[in-house]
């Protein structure tokens, strides 16, 4: 699908859609052990719909209806569950089916096979799990799982220690995680636990060793998913970079503790307690940092404010993104060209900042559903329409994204 995109007078209010990382961790729980679950603010996006698919493929009734899902059943032993795109939900996925000693394959894209998961895989090895990849899906054989503290490298992705966590939380004995090298994007593991807490079981960190105690809910629980950060950075990106008279941006929280809300502190708009909005215009920027390592998806966001900043965007470890839902370092230097940009590579670090003269593509080519939303706000910011492919992609996140900068006051034409 292609839209034409055109600059306009930005302003107004925006909601952000409910955070997938919350969304896809509770009802993954939720169906797994049993435990009845309320879930309100669900945004519906891709990789949530591949989560509740996986639930209702584990023996769970679910119930759907705008903004919220309900999730109620018992678990039934899958012969086999799609886990689409989403590598949240695949990974996650493995340690749960791991601790329900299932014997299921986990059939996946092209593109998300090629993804990392060596290292969830031998940490789950050290408990008898057994593993085969072939043709897209990986099977998994849980039969003779043991129960046993297992360790992981945490210097690839939080998501195979979240993974760890939960699948220690439905065994029986010596339930412990130890991580060794660099823990990367530890904001997603403190969600994890979070929402791990609301179910029942608790776990204490100690340095880099994480135990598990407690059982899960016999009763049914009621939660509400945190307003996305990840997708408000882009609508953060767009008032800064133009909106004169600024865009209310609703549905975070300041309690929230994903790991991306550094967006908003990182760019000298702090929410305050109790706050329900956070507006932000456009305004000189100071020099910026983000460390991918951290937040790797703030990069893309992150990158369209030094595109088009005098004072420019550090962006740490970006090495990190290489292996994101695309080679997302990649894609950011080339918004960097496509835009005339100036940037310095070094090691592991890219400064960009605005170049001489902007230019501004006639079309851009992602196919990765944050690098389009960032070619969109940086093709506003421009000043000129831009032609952007692949838009259905953005739906794995953030899906009333165009009819958002719409209302913004953006124009926005399907070819």
């Amino acid at each position: 699908m292609r839209v034409r995109v055109s600059p306009g007078e930005i302003s107004g209010i925006a909601n952000v859609p409910g955070s997938k990382s919350y969304s896809q961790r509770a009802i993954l729980l939720s169906a797994f052990s049993e435990t009845q679950l309320e879930l309100r603010n669900v945004a519906f996006c891709s990789d949530d719909l591949i989560a509740i698919s996986i639930a209702r493929t584990c023996g769970s009734d679910v119930s759907e209806q705008k903004e919220y899902v309900k999730i109620s059943g018992n678990f039934t032993k899958p012969e086999k569950i799609n886990a689409g795109e989403s590598g949240t939900s695949m990974r996650l996925s493995m340690g749960l089916l791991a601790a329900k000693e299932a014997k299921t394959r986990i059939e996946m894209s092209p593109k998300l096979y090629r993804r990392p998961v060596q290292h969830l895989i031998s940490a789950l090895e050290q408990n008898n799990v057994r593993f085969h990849r072939s043709n897209n899906s990986l099977q998994v054989d849980a039969t003779n799982c043991t129960d046993g503290a297992v360790s992981v490298d945490g210097s690839v992705s939080s998501q195979f220690i979240s993974s760890l966590i939960m699948f220690q939380c439905l065994r029986k004995a010596n339930r412990k995680v130890t991580v060794y090298n660099r823990q990367v994007s530890e904001g997603y593991i403190d969600l994890t636990i979070r929402i791990i807490k609301e179910f029942g079981p608790d776990v204490k960190v100690d340095q880099n060793c994480y135990t598990v105690d407690g059982d899960f809910h016999s009763d049914k629980i009621s939660l509400v998913s945190d307003g996305d950060y990840s997708s408000a950075a882009f609508l953060g990106a767009l008032g800064l970079l133009c909106s004169n008279s600024g865009i209310e941006i609703m549905g975070l929280s300041y309690e929230s503790d994903q790991p991306d809300s550094l967006f908003f502190s990182n760019s000298l708009i702090d929410m305050k307690p109790g706050q329900e909005r956070i507006k932000v215009s456009k305004r000189d920027l100071p020099k910026l940092t983000f460390d991918a390592s951290i937040t790797p998806d703030l990069a893309p966001a992150a990158a369209v404010l030094g595109i088009f900043s005098t004072n420019g965007v550090s962006i740490l470890n970006i090495d990190r993104l290489v292996s994101k839902e695309s080679d997302r370092k990649n894609g950011i230097l080339n918004l960097c060209r496509s835009f005339g940009a100036d940037f310095i590579e070094e090691k592991d670090t890219v400064y960009m900042k605005k170049g001489s003269n902007v230019e501004t593509p006639s079309e851009l080519y992602f196919d990765d559903h944050r690098m389009i939303m960032a070619g969109i706000v940086a093709g506003i910011a421009s000043g000129k329409s831009v032609i952007h492919n692949n838009v259905e992609n953005i739906a794995k996140s953030y899906p009333q994204f165009l009819d958002t900068i719409q209302s913004l006051g953006a124009e926005v034409e399907y070819l």
